[in-house]
């Protein structure tokens, strides 16, 4: 009865598949004829409109009197051609009558049809109806099997194999569908999607059958699961050759998936990653023979997920020897898949290369990235033994011979220095603790001090590893350096990379402590840079002046790391800075314009440190300077920066002005402006971390600001250097805002209680006010003479108003005492003030005489209205007694005399009395 129904299965899909076919065939054979029909329909029209034409073109020729053209004939062989003086005359032209010239009638273009529509037709019927019928059967042959199932007719054996029977029925149908003669016609004039259609529905089917055996019937044990949804992936594989990447890339999804579809209960990596690397070789075969680089996306998607699926959840460390070669296995296919076409690295930028590479580089280049990827993550697992680090020296290895030989490829040496140091970086080490009796603790036990080891066996392979890998990147980059095309990216690596091991370490093992031992380790590593710079330097090779820069900048950057190592705080920073110098003495002498990007690398540094740190406010003096009054170590801490970095801009500038000239320019400022603000809050305040922030400081500070801008535009206007442009104007309004809103505003001993002294003049009024008031009047005969009108009106308000808070204040201070806050104000005082304002007027009024300047004038009658109100006002209801009538008497003298001066002087007088002074 089991045969009778499984008969009957096989007729019914026999049934179903059929007509499929037979349909398929006829829609295509039908769309064929219609083809056909339409291009001899259009062969017939155009038949008729040329022999149109020729009727027409008879027309004209008897209407012209021409003879009708007689029939070509093959030219006669014995009648010879004329010679030039046998040639006939041409006959004259003939003028035709428009009248009787008709005119030839329009050719027709054959109609042609509407945007879209046949296109999106065919499209839509050609394409997308064919994908949607290979889905549906697929979905049909899985909805049989699941009604066999509900009705119970068939058995589990008997499923799996009509499943697979129709797999392999519609696989090969699809394959011998696309070898039929009408079938080849048609992909001879557009893409044809049928055969991949019914190839893909067979293929999930037949991949469905084999899991459904395996995961629902258990059926078949796991390794004949896996070797037959395996098969059925590599005949993916070939029929894609056959017929399209679809196919490809259903069976390489497929073989990825296998792995997952099927599960064993002891996973093998000596089985998985075999399995893998072969599906990886297949497709990327077809890759390299296709042309289908969008298929290495997925190829490279599928081989680095399973590694990383293996580490996260089967991992053990037996498996170290397959993962570690499967990963150099896939490395090296992605990067000999294609080897690069030779970009011209002399005469392209390193953006301009990476532009030019081809898909086929791109897609090495992702190998190669993702393969980096996957070993730093082995060597993490594998923590870091034997194994791990030989097969990422392989990879580093591959690395650089195949950068070696493909200029395209070369920046994969930096790439493989870059995961050297990241694995270094996160290396498991055990915590480590400074004891008081030795340089360091691991796990209770010191090390480094005698008699004891001086490095724990604990490190020893990571310092191995670090003066392994040191000198492999360092001496093996040297040593290409004549060989290679893009020699300055090698010299790049070889330096950088035994700076950045060096460093790492120095973190990992004493984690940035003071220590003098790795200072000299650094110490030696500049030595071998400078005899690097030194032996290039003797090269007569013009390909190495990079190079030769570089090593050069290694080896400041070596002595850079040596005083990091030793010293700590202000002195490193000096340290620091001192490399700048250095970097110009080399410069001059070497001519080397690589040294300036390393020298502003250091700028950059060294004012981040300074400037942009506010962890200088806790650095400590130096024991010196502690014992010497007043000193601190902002003195040598900017001091000795400011003068390196002079030093360097004026070097750099001999050669060149460029950025780097005018950062060291902005650094020398910006060191002599904290220098100054820094020790005058240490000479005030006594530590420059202190929270007050009194008049004395803030008088200092604008007074200092404001001498220091004056500086600045004496620069600019003797040697127009940009910084000095920008600087005075910078350090002018800081300090203008200084003195305005600080001892003018905020900290006024009006209502602050600040003492101000007892001595007259002499005393913190004129700090506060005078001195400013008088910079202030300076600055305002400078921008007169630039023409800066508007600076050098504002210069000039705020003289006469800091003179006039000056005076004022000093009555204050004759009357109170050094405190002016608070207290009664006697009648004397009241009348002090009117006496020394209308004193301060008449003086600006015979300054404005003298310098025939109009805004003195201007001011001294703002001040004497001011006095007047004052006086009215104020004097005439406070005052009592003789300073009452001295208030009044003084004013009106003052005002008459002023008068008096304004008519014979300010004001134009009448021509008649000029006359009679002249003859007088």
């Amino acid at each position: 009865m089991d045969a009778l129904i499984s008969f009957g299965l096989l007729l019914a899909l026999f049934l179903l598949v059929a007509p499929i076919f037979g349909i398929v065939a006829f829609a295509r054979s039908g769309r064929l004829q219609r083809e056909l029909a339409e291009l001899r329909r259009r062969a017939a029209a155009d038949a008729l409109r040329l022999q149109a034409l020729g009727e027409e073109v008879a027309a004209l020729r008897a209407a012209l009197g021409l003879a009708p053209r007689a029939a070509e004939a093959p030219p006669e062989p014995e009648a010879a051609a004329p010679s030039v003086s046998e040639a006939p005359e041409p006959e004259p032209p003939v003028e035709i009558p428009l009248a009787e010239a008709a005119p030839p009638a329009p050719l027709t273009p054959p109609p042609t049809a509407a945007p879209g529509g046949p296109a999106f037709e065919e499209s839509l019927t050609s394409r997308w109806f064919v994908w949607l019928g290979a889905v549906a059967l697929a979905l049909g042959s899985v909805f049989l099997v699941k009604y066999s199932i509900e009705r119970g007719w068939l058995g589990p054996a008997v499923r799996v194999l009509l499943g697979g029977a129709l797999g392999l029925l519609l696989t090969f149908g699809g394959e011998w569908l696309r070898r039929r003669p009408l079938q080849r016609a048609v992909a001879a004039l557009r893409p044809d999607y049928v055969p991949p259609a019914l190839t893909s529905a067979g293929l999930f089917s037949l991949f469905a059958s084999v899991y459904a055996a395996y995961e629902l019937y258990a059926l078949i044990p796991p390794l004949a699961a896996f070797l037959l949804l395996a098969a059925v992936s590599f005949l993916a594989v070939v029929l894609a050759i056959l017929q399209g990447p679809f196919v490809a890339l259903l069976g390489l999804v497929g073989g990825f998936a296998t792995p997952a579809l099927v599960a064993v209960a002891r996973p093998e990596a000596w089985a998985l990653f075999p399995y893998l690397l072969v599906l990886s070789a297949a497709a990327l075969v077809l890759v390299r023979t296709q042309g289908w680089w969008w298929l290495a996306l997925a190829t490279l998607a599928g081989a680095a997920f399973w590694p990383l699926a293996w580490f996260a959840g089967t991992w053990t460390a037996r498996d170290a020897v397959p993962v570690a070669l499967y990963i150099l296995a896939v490395a090296a296919l992605f990067l000999l898949v294609r080897r690069a076409a030779g970009v011209s690295v002399e005469v392209t930028t390193w953006r301009k290369g990476l532009r030019a590479l081809g898909i086929p580089e791109r897609v090495a280049w992702l190998g190669g990235l993702a393969a980096a990827v996957l070993m730093f993550v082995f060597v993490r697992m594998e923590q870091y033994g034997l194994p791990s680090w030989a097969a990422c020296g392989a990879l580093v290895l591959l690395f650089a011979v195949v950068a070696y030989r493909e200029a395209a490829f070369d920046a994969l040496v930096p790439i493989g220095a870059m995961l050297v140091l990241a694995l270094m970086a996160a290396w498991h080490l055990p915590r480590f603790v400074p004891p008081e009796s030795a340089l360091y603790t691991i796990a209770g036990r010191d090390y480094g001090a005698v008699p004891g080891p001086l490095v724990p066996p604990e490190i020893e392979p990571f310092l191995a590893v670090a003066l392994a890998a040191g000198m492999a990147f360092g001496l093996g980059g040297f040593a290409l350096l004549g060989r290679v095309r893009r020699p300055a990216l090698w010299a790049l690596t070889s330096a950088v990379t035994p700076l950045g091991l060096l460093a790492v370490a120095y973190w990992r093992v004493v984690d940035f402590r003071i220590d003098l031992a790795w200072s000299v380790v650094a110490f030696a590593l500049a030595a071998v840079f400078l005899a690097a710079a030194t032996i290039l330097r003797r090269q007569e090779d013009a390909r190495l002046d990079l190079p030769l820069g570089i090593y050069a900048g290694a080896t400041v950057a070596a002595l850079g790391f040596a005083a990091a190592m030793a010293l700590h705080q202000a002195w490193l920073t000096v340290a620091l800075a001192l490399l700048a110098p250095a970097l110009a003495w080399i410069d001059g002498r070497l001519r080397l314009p690589q040294l300036r990007p390393v020298a502003l690398i250091v700028a950059v540094v060294v004012l981040a440190r300074l400037v942009l740190n506010p962890f200088v406010l806790d650095y400590a003096p130096a024991a010196w300077a502690g014992q010497l009054p007043g000193a601190s170590w902002v003195l040598y801490g900017y001091g000795l920066p400011a003068l390196f970095f002079a030093y360097a801009a004026r070097s750099f500038r001999r050669e060149r002005d460029d950025a780097l000239v005018r950062l060291l320019e902005a650094g020398t400022l910006a060191f002599v402006a904290l220098l100054v603000g820094f020790e005058i809050r240490h000479l005030v305040s006594g530590r420059i971390d202190s929270p007050d922030y009194g008049l004395l400081e803030q008088s200092l500070q604008g007074l200092a600001g404001l001498s220091l801008a004056f500086i600045c535009l004496q620069w600019y206007r003797r040697q127009g250097r940009t910084v000095a442009h920008y600087g005075w104007r910078v350090l002018f309004a800081l300090a203008s805002a200084q003195v305005l809103l600080g001892p003018l505003l905020l900290a006024n001993p009006l209502w602050s209680g600040a003492a101000v002294g007892r001595w007259p003049v002499v005393n913190l009024l004129s700090l506060a006010y005078a001195l400013p008031a008088l910079i202030a009047g300076r600055f305002l005969l400078e921008f007169r003479a630039m023409k800066l009108p508007r600076l050098a009106a504002g210069c000039g308000l705020a003289a006469l108003v800091l003179f006039f808070v000056y005076l004022s204040l000093e009555v204050r201070r004759a009357f109170q005492g050094p405190v002016l806050a608070g207290g009664p104000v006697a009648d004397s005082e009241l009348y002090g003030y009117s006496a020394v304002w209308l004193i301060y007027a008449l003086a600006l009024l015979a300054a404005a005489l003298w310098s025939r300047v109009a805004a003195l004038r201007y001011a001294s009658l703002a001040l004497l209205v001011l006095t007047v109100a004052k006086v009215f006002l104020v004097d005439m209801a406070a005052l009592a007694g003789l300073y009452r009538v001295a208030s009044f008497l003084g004013l009106g003298l003052t005002l008459v005399g002023i008068g008096y001066l304004y008519q014979h002087y300010v004001l134009p007088r009448p021509a008649a009395e000029e006359a009679e002074d002249g003859r007088a």
